[in-house]
């Protein structure tokens, strides 16, 4: 038997990003949109604050041989924080044309100024489990937390952010981003996952 050659490029190590006072909680192998319509491979981690407190999404595409690291959004967990789950196809029941297509989980993370909509492997469903898990945990927590103090936060600020710059105009009907929608969309995928 012949070994491939071709090997998948491999997903970036986020710890090396972190200053020492930052810790990484959950990470996810996934895909997100960095320019027009495509998706590109990237890492998706919950990033918590020893320090300080606080935490966050970060979202990075790794190295390529023409561009850098590139952290696409770091979305902090605050009482504005808010996540949806869809899943494609939605069931064994659907059409033909929808059964052809690749199986994989949308996790749409969103805040008053920023939102990305991160692919997902069908096959990671347990992953994607643990990090929604470890995102209600901490919104709860933010919740209880006093609303006007923005100080566990500060940190974020060590981690400037290039945001996707697409064209919502280019994008074909099959490739419009998902619309936010309400939490209770979780519950779905919670329920088949348990």
């Amino acid at each position: 038997m012949v070994a491939s050659t071709k090997s998948a490029p491999a997903h970036c190590d986020m710890s090396t990003l972190l200053r020492p006072d930052e810790v990484l909680s959950v990470s996810l192998p996934c895909r997100v949109r960095t320019e027009g319509p495509a998706f590109h491979r990237s890492e998706a981690a919950i990033v918590r604050s020893r320090k300080e407190g606080g935490a966050a999404v970060m979202v990075v595409v790794p190295s390529t041989a023409t561009s850098d690291v590139r952290i696409t959004h770091l979305i902090p967990i605050t009482q504005d924080f808010k996540h949806s789950l869809n899943q494609t196809p939605p069931s064994p029941s659907t059409s033909f044309f929808h059964q052809s297509s690749r199986p994989h989980i949308t996790l749409s993370l969103w805040d008053a100024e920023q939102k990305a909509e991160l692919r997902v492997s069908g096959s990671l469903t347990a992953r994607v489990q643990a990090m929604i898990s470890e995102l209600r945990r901490l919104t709860a927590n933010a919740h209880k937390a006093d609303s006007l103090s923005l100080l566990p936060l500060a940190w974020t600020h060590f981690y400037p952010t290039q945001p996707p710059s697409s064209n919502p105009g280019d994008w074909s009907d099959d490739e419009e981003p998902v619309t936010p929608a309400t939490d209770a969309s979780t519950t779905a995928l919670s329920a088949s996952t348990s």
